[in-house]
């Protein structure tokens, strides 16, 4: 293994890790809001996401004013952005399938979009695209789960597993 894929390793078991718990926090999170709150609460964390969206460039500057940095990370917010969409999708699937005790469909939908599936494309999108893609994977992640949401919608018709 060359010294590259060693670096991208190291970077990469640290940040499944925190992907993995901030995807954790989010199930939760949009379980307990959504539940306790209501549906308003989980719009108004939609609304604050679309200004810092727009308004990304000056948020990203009040943390460092470095042009090239500012650059990366407006970029990324982007994509990120994007990717929020289908995980949004994604959340509300996992919270359906658990209120309806179908509990099965949801933890294969949170272990796959959490663990396996976010640590493969994190690891392969660069790999396959180059590193300026690495952005690029949370939304391929976000895709993939989604479809792995229809097949499971499609073949698998059990209730209350």
């Amino acid at each position: 293994m060359n010294s590259r894929n060693r670096q991208i390793l190291y970077y990469i078991f640290p940040s499944a890790g925190g992907l993995c718990v901030t995807y954790l926090y989010n199930i939760v999170d949009g379980i307990f809001v959504g539940r306790g709150v209501g549906a308003l609460a989980l719009a108004a964390s939609v609304v604050i996401y679309v200004i810092l969206v727009v308004f990304r460039v000056p948020a990203i500057r009040l943390f460092n004013s470095e042009p090239e940095l500012v650059e990366m990370a407006s970029g990324a917010l982007t994509v990120f952005a994007v990717s929020f969409i289908f995980m949004s999708v994604n959340l509300i699937f996992t919270a359906y399938f658990y209120s309806t005790k179908q509990t099965w469909k949801s933890n294969i939908i949170a272990v796959s979009r959490g663990i396996v599936v976010k640590a493969a494309a994190i690891f392969l999108v660069p790999m396959l695209f180059g590193e300026t893609w690495v952005w690029a994977s949370a939304a391929v992640a976000e895709v993939i789960t989604l479809i792995i949401i229809f097949i499971i919608r499609i073949f698998w018709h059990t209730e209350n597993v």
